[in-house]
């Protein structure tokens, strides 16, 4: 009992990810990034941690992938390879059969900010300037 209600609760705030409809207060510029200290990743790494493959950083840190709430739907496909739609379709899937945990999610850019700060392991996709103006390793620019 205490699994189905675990899963049920993974599920439902998964899904909110899907019901909720998101306003987008982001910039044109965004930034995959993670800790200063974290080592280089590589993008095909990026998706795979996103998709639940990669478990690791290169240098053997449990990877910690976040989203924000509100990312636009077209960051899904560069840090997954999936449409926003077929990533979330993805993870329900892989949580329905117990593969694996799905990304974490966050609502604000500033509570991402915070755990990739105190985070080795932690990747998110956040504003550019946010990105700089915090200090954070920046991965990967998207224009």
């Amino acid at each position: 009992m205490r699994i189905v209600k675990k899963i049920s609760n993974i599920f439902t705030s998964f899904i909110l990810l899907v019901i909720l409809n998101f306003s987008s207060a982001y910039a044109r510029a965004f930034a995959i990034v993670a800790n200063p200290s974290a080592p280089d990743i590589s993008v095909e790494d990026v998706k795979k941690i996103y998709l639940g493959i990669k478990k690791t950083l290169p240098d053997g840190t449990p990877a910690l992938p976040l989203i924000v709430r509100g990312m636009p739907r077209e960051l899904f496909v560069v840090i997954s390879g999936l449409t926003k739609s077929q990533f979330i379709q993805y993870w329900m899937k892989k949580i329905v059969d117990g593969e694996a945990t799905p990304p974490k999610e966050v609502e604000l850019e500033s509570q991402a900010i915070e755990i990739i700060k105190r985070e080795k392991g932690a990747i998110t996709v956040i504003p550019l300037h946010k990105a700089k103006e915090e200090g954070l390793k920046i991965l990967l620019i998207i224009e």
